[in-house]
């Protein structure tokens, strides 16, 4: 009986990982994770390309901190691209809610509709680009015509 008990005791703690291997085990689940998740969104992103390169490189190669820092930095620029594509999204609903209040062909008309089309592009730029068209493209259209004058 001994020995059954000797047995068991060996074959647990064989299987008992360390506690950095454990750490190792867990950011090289979050790093495939991310890499299972993202990969085949990224070809049109060089930006997020340029991130799964960087995870996969870590995942083969990186010891433990560098996992954990390309994760941590990896999770903050992965949040501001959801962010931004979010307020694009957000932005695109309210144009197709805009254009077809005007006047076809005016000037806001037309101004929208370039905002529009600079927005659905975006999607696939870096994060600060993103930023830049979402700022630029989210301006609203005056209309410099004075309709109080349009009567004798």
């Amino acid at each position: 009986a001994n020995t059954a008990a000797n047995t068991a005791t060996t074959t647990a703690a064989a299987t008992t990982l360390s506690p950095v291997a454990e750490a190792e085990a867990q950011e090289n689940s979050r790093l495939q994770s991310y890499l299972n998740q993202y990969e085949s969104k990224c070809t049109d992103n060089g930006e997020l390309s340029n991130w799964m390169d960087r995870i996969s490189s870590a995942l083969k190669y990186g010891k433990l901190n560098e996992k954990i820092q390309v994760r941590i930095e990896f999770a903050s620029y992965n949040t501001r691209r959801l962010e931004l594509e979010n307020e694009i999204a957000d932005r695109i609903e309210e144009l197709d809610d805009l254009i077809p209040q005007q006047q076809p062909y005016t000037k806001c008309s037309l101004f929208y509709q370039k905002q529009r089309r600079n927005l659905r592009k975006a999607k696939n730029l870096s994060n600060e680009r993103k930023a830049i068209k979402l700022k630029e493209n989210s301006v609203e259209c005056v209309d410099d015509y004075d309709y109080d004058f349009d009567y004798p």
